[in-house]
């Protein structure tokens, strides 16, 4: 016991905060890391979830702190995820391992999103860690039977190849797999699904597309063309740029006044309820300017967001709903991704919206800067165990425990307010990052930068100290104000 307790001051005493509210601080240094690691990278089970299998994008994402609180750990979770890609380009969406080590059945989908996050993570991770030589790393990769175009995945044990190629070349072959599928509006084919499991039935037939994933591989393109250059590669640095630039045109011309639609079905048919994911992301990933963004996603939480949770998407689906999404549809309303709160793809609001705030501050709009800082703050406040817990009552209907992040809150007629999946979900991860974020802690080579708006209120929050690898970072004594 005296061993492992040990063993867990050393993991979270890497990063400590003190702000002037415990309860926040108590769930990003303690509770958030743990829920992390243990169920979700170690057990990689929960009372809702028992698979044992390794997801190759929720992994991935997992790891997405770990760069800042365990970097040894984030690297080799990368380095796994490379060796779990096919040779083709696209990855195994989730794998069980053997017991010698290798792969044992793995699901191979038409899915088209989980290879793009390979280059994402390891993008963070050598600008976070510094790390520049793990894009040097070679790994094999898998091989396998593709999948019928009529099957929306299928089970399988693949081989390791004998065709390896550097991490680079890993995320290379990831961003060309997706840059061959493009459909007639300028945009990423939907496959199975994108980020969104839920709409699998969007693009089954190979010609739905993804509005979502536009966004996501053009933050992608545009944030690893500098390393294709730094690596000698210019023509697929100036040939990556060019694709983001073409693509933000086609991602413009799914403005509809007051929100972005999430896709295009098979048919043509506009899928267009209110999104989170299609509201956040245009900020993200440097799509759209401030203007724009912020009103997206204002627009957004002015529909999505309840006070005490804030949902996915509003309308949920029903078996009625035309253009038909798929799986989403069979959750009854307000369950899930069908119109609850799903505490994952919610959660990038908070990052959107201090991203926003940060460049209005360091422009000098200091009001603008403080309203986006203040919705960002009650933002985390409304999806995290926090905003369930204020009243017995509510306690009694939530009915999850308040140390844990949960997966989802459901919003239907009947059970409102009432808790979903515990323990295993990437919510623990996404909510800590996105507790960074609103922190204004940034990190660059294995270093804390601290944000210029770090020590300034966040609404109710106020930073007051940050301890990273030992160096402690404290506001001034006499408190900023705006």
């Amino acid at each position: 016991f005296e061993a492992n307790a040990r063993a867990w001051d050393d993991r979270l005493s890497v990063l400590r905060i003190k702000t002037n509210r415990p309860d926040f601080d108590r769930l990003v240094n303690d509770w958030l890391p743990y829920q992390l690691l243990a169920a979700r990278l170690w057990g990689r089970t929960g009372p809702a979830q028992r698979s044992g299998a390794t997801g190759y994008r929720d992994q991935l994402q997992d790891v997405i702190p770990l760069i800042h609180l365990a970097p040894e750990r984030a690297r080799a979770q990368i380095l796994l995820h490379a060796a779990h890609q096919y040779i083709e380009g696209d990855a195994c969406k989730w794998w069980h391992r053997a017991p010698n080590g290798g792969t044992g059945l793995a699901d191979r989908t038409h899915a088209s999103d989980p290879h793009l996050w390979l280059p994402y993570v390891t993008i963070r991770y050598v600008r976070g860690s510094g790390d520049y030589a793990i894009l040097d790393a070679v790994e094999p990769f898998l091989e396998a039977a593709p999948v019928p175009k009529d099957q929306e995945g299928e089970a399988t044990v693949p081989l390791t190849s004998r065709d390896k190629d550097t991490l680079l070349g890993h995320c290379a072959r990831a961003i060309e797999w997706t840059l061959d599928r493009f459909g007639a509006h300028g945009l990423p084919l939907m496959g199975s699904g994108d980020w969104d499991d839920g709409m699998n039935l969007i693009g089954d037939e190979g010609r739905g597309e993804s509005v979502w994933l536009g966004f996501f591989l053009h933050g992608i393109l545009l944030d690893i063309a500098p390393i294709f250059e730094a690596k000698g590669d210019a023509a697929r640095a100036e040939r990556y740029r060019e694709r983001a630039e073409k693509l933000r045109a086609a991602l413009e011309s799914c403005w509809r006044g007051d929100r972005y639609i999430r896709a295009y079905a098979d048919n043509g048919e506009e899928v267009a309820p209110m999104s989170a994911m299609t509201s956040s992301w245009p900020t993200l990933t440097n799509a759209v300017d401030a203007a724009r963004g912020r009103e997206a996603i204002e627009n957004a939480l002015d529909i999505l967001g309840l006070g005490d949770r804030v949902l996915l998407v509003q309308p949920p689906y029903d078996e009625h709903s035309r253009p038909y999404p798929g799986r989403s549809a069979e959750y009854p309303p307000g369950v899930r991704e069908n119109g609850g709160q799903y505490s994952h793809g919610v959660s990038w609001f908070v990052d959107a919206l201090a991203k926003l705030a940060a460049q209005a501050q360091q422009e000098g709009d200091s009001r603008a800067a403080e309203e986006l800082f203040r919705r960002a703050f009650e933002t985390w406040i409304a999806i995290s165990p926090i905003s369930k817990l204020t009243a017995p009552a509510e306690s009694d209907i939530y009915g999850l425990p308040p140390h844990q992040q949960p997966a989802d809150v459901y919003n239907g007629e009947g059970y409102e307010g009432r808790g979903g999946w515990s323990w295993y979900t990437g919510a623990a991860a996404r909510m800590l990052s996105a507790a960074y974020a609103l922190l204004g802690l940034e990190f660059e080579n294995g270093e804390l930068k601290l944000r210029s708006d770090a020590f300034l209120s966040k609404g109710e929050l106020r930073l007051e100290r940050v301890v990273y690898l030992g160096k402690t970072f404290e506001a001034e004594k006499r408190r900023r104000v705006w």
